[in-house]
């Protein structure tokens, strides 16, 4: 049985994710999202309170980082978070 880390960090599902994700900015801005944001996807959805204030919102990013102006520190990790999961990012976006 798979354990939360392997259900978690499984390809297909991140393949998944960073293919939703493309598909909305597409939807809502009509071209498709620069490769580089990307790498974020990953680790906005997989850290939880990052993933409440995201899905409560509906008007892009700009609106997103408003969101965190009294917990500012959350955002200014997402960086570190994004190069720990670099790797499984990388292998979704480049076998995909």
């Amino acid at each position: 049985m798979l354990n939360e880390i392997q259900t978690t960090q499984n390809p297909a599902w991140g393949a998944g994710l960073i293919w939703r994700f493309a598909i909305g900015h597409q939807q809502n801005s009509g071209r498709f999202p620069n490769i580089a944001l990307a790498f974020i996807v990953l680790p906005m959805l997989l850290h939880e309170d990052i993933r409440k204030h995201l899905m409560s919102t509906q008007l892009g990013l700009n609106k997103f980082e408003e969101k965190f102006k009294n917990e500012y520190d959350l955002l200014t990790t997402l960086n570190g978070r994004a190069i720990a999961l670099r790797e499984l990012t990388r292998s979704v976006v480049v076998k995909s």
